[in-house]
């Protein structure tokens, strides 16, 4: 949470975080899911949404409505940064407006 609040696009260690991210974004404590997400949604670069972008694009169909919720509001900004994943998240994106859970739609839409 730290990170999100004294780091910016022009911080000189945020290529030494990828890793941790990596790692956060594939754990199993939601929580954990979560702090990485918004952690990426306010600092995300160019490397860093090419690097974490197959990780974004398996929690887009998690079972975990709250970490799926994030990772839908997230890809918008890997988008910005990294055009090319909409090729990879677009359709599981889509995808997710057929979801049972109303609150997985609108966070779609």
């Amino acid at each position: 949470h730290t990170a999100s609040q004294s780091f910016n696009d022009d911080t000189q260690v945020l290529l030494l975080i990828t890793n941790q991210l990596r790692k956060d974004l594939s754990s199993t404590n939601e929580f954990e899911v979560s702090l990485a997400l918004d952690l990426l949604s306010q600092i995300a670069t160019l490397d860093l949404a090419r690097d974490l972008t197959p990780e974004v694009f398996k929690l887009l169909f998690t079972s975990k409505v709250f970490v799926r919720k994030k990772a839908i509001a997230v890809v918008l900004r890997v988008f910005d940064k990294y055009p090319d994943a909409v090729r990879v998240c677009f359709k599981r994106l889509v995808e997710n407006l057929e979801s049972s859970d109303p609150l997985v739609v609108t966070a779609v839409i």
